[in-house]
């Protein structure tokens, strides 16, 4: 009988420095590095300045260039165009399967169909995505 209080106490114990280990880990996360004392002075002497990078946002032509996609850039508007399509049906069937028309309750909403309504804006962005691709011969 003594045997298996001690195990227990010392699986607790092992927990328990498991929980601290954990505790003090993610709040390490939180801290932040200070630089050492002689650059923290060297900074201070020197007056801050804002490094300003715009880009500009005027284009000639009916469409912008193809790198304000971001990472759709070099994605062909063969692409983009079919799978707003498929956006845009995967939204509209989630939005009719809500059934916006009855009263909404915790039993009558279902979470995945108001998450797949969010399509539908997605397929609008996708769809001006392969719209400024076709303008650029892409």
């Amino acid at each position: 009988r003594l045997g298996i209080g001690l195990k227990e106490a010392i699986c607790r114990s092992t927990m328990a420095r498991l929980a601290l280990l954990a505790l003090l880990t993610g709040a390490a996360a939180f801290v932040s590095k200070r630089a050492p004392l002689a650059a923290r002075r060297v900074a201070a002497r020197r007056p801050a300045r804002a490094a300003m990078v715009m880009e500009d946002t005027y284009w000639e032509g009916e469409a912008p260039p193809s790198y304000v996609l971001g990472n759709l850039a070099n994605a062909p508007s063969g692409l983009l165009g079919p799978m707003s399509g498929v956006f845009l049906l995967v939204g509209l069937y989630c939005v009719s399967a809500s059934q916006l028309g009855s009263p909404l309750t915790a039993a009558t909403v279902n979470p995945f169909y108001i998450a797949g309504s969010l399509c539908v804006p997605v397929s609008w962005g996708l769809h001006v995505a392969a719209w400024i691709q076709k303008k650029n011969d892409m």
